[in-house]
């Protein structure tokens, strides 16, 4: 994944998979750039492995899922979802500001691995295939970082402090006659 703009190295890390001879299905999404997206659909049946790619989506959800491990940039919509589904991630690629401050945030929790290159994630996801994951783990700390009813906790937050805010109100209008 790159977004919903489909940033990245996609391209290159999909590629990186097809001398790899490890046996996986990469489901890719290349957010709006439909050429992309084009791009991939030619290009899936020749690999060695299936490939099924999407443009933008509302299937995020469900795509997460039945994924095992997640390969992406840090932006603050997936990494939320992601980590509301537990999902292992592999951080490629990120943009300064906010995404590098999540990068850094997930590293230290140990809830995402990072990786300088395509041929890194090939390396990680053979490991991965061979020696699996402490999915337990990482799902215990998954669930102390993530706050899957976060936009709950925002409208409550926000809806006392508009009655805070009209109770102030009231108090300082002076009466009239």
């Amino acid at each position: 994944m790159g977004g919903g703009k489909g940033l990245g190295p996609i391209k290159d890390t999909v590629l990186a998979f097809e001398n790899a001879l490890i046996p996986v299905q990469i489901l890719v999404v290349t957010g709006i750039k439909s050429k992309s997206k084009e791009r991939f659909t030619k290009i899936g049946p020749n690999l060695n492995f299936p490939l099924k790619g999407w443009g933008y989506t509302r299937e995020i959800d469900e795509l997460m899922e039945i994924s095992d491990l997640l390969i992406t940039k840090p932006s603050g919509l997936t990494i939320a979802e992601a980590l509301s589904k537990e999902l292992p991630m592999l951080l490629l690629d990120s943009i300064s500001g906010q995404e590098m401050r999540n990068k850094e945030l997930l590293l230290e929790k140990g809830l995402a691995f990072s990786l300088d290159s395509p041929e890194q994630a090939v390396s990680f996801v053979r490991n991965y295939i061979n020696n699996g994951l402490n999915r337990e783990l990482w799902r215990e700390r998954a669930k102390e970082l993530s706050r899957p009813q976060a936009s709950q906790e925002v409208v409550h937050k926000i809806m006392e402090m508009l009655k805070d805010k009209t109770q102030l109100n009231m108090k300082q209008e002076p009466l009239r006659e």
